[in-house]
């Protein structure tokens, strides 16, 4: 997705979960739990330990 398309896509849900996960694990699990409740937009925040890893994963795990 470029600038405008996520510009767009958080104009449209009007929602956005942001993550502070306590480790990698937990920042996973909130991540997924959210996704499965619908939310389609998500912010790893840095604060999250290993947040990289946890992109990754979420990306892997449920890229379409």
């Amino acid at each position: 997705m470029d600038r405008k398309q996520v510009r767009e896509r958080i104009e449209k849900d009007k929602l956005v979960a942001v993550i502070r996960g306590l480790d990698k694990k937990e920042g996973i699990l909130l991540s997924d739990a959210c996704i499965e409740g619908g939310m389609r937009i998500i912010e790893v925040a840095y604060t999250t330990p290993d947040a990289s890893e946890v992109l990754a994963t979420l990306k892997k795990t449920h890229e379409n």
